[in-house]
């Protein structure tokens, strides 16, 4: 990934990131609380552009765009074969071939 500050004091931030999982990825964040699942998780390719302000010392407001491209089934799981989601595999379970996930957060220091 990559980050960029603004200004002289950086206060305002913009960055992006790059994730890519094999067939095989497995991520070892079974309790992540993501509204979809762990980025890092994911089998295939996952885009991440964020934007960050600080307030002061203390508060700082995010705003993030993640898309996810997945490529295989089972991202997230560690049963199963994954199946090549170009295809139409047979599964147990729903399985998305894309996903996109837009938040605006506060984030506060104590």
């Amino acid at each position: 990934g990559a980050r960029y500050g603004f200004g002289d004091d950086e206060r305002t931030k913009i960055g992006f990131e790059f994730n890519h999982g094999t067939k095989y990825w497995f991520n070892f964040a079974q309790a992540e609380d993501d509204i979809i699942a762990p980025k890092t998780n994911t089998r295939g390719d996952v885009y991440e552009v964020y934007l960050t302000h600080r307030l002061n010392s203390r508060f700082i407001v995010k705003g993030n765009y993640i898309k996810y491209n997945y490529t295989y089934s089972g991202s997230g799981w560690h049963l199963g074969a994954p199946k090549d989601l170009s295809t139409t595999p047979i599964l147990g379970f729903p399985t998305y071939k894309d996903a996109q996930m837009l938040t605006l957060s506060t984030i506060v220091r104590f």
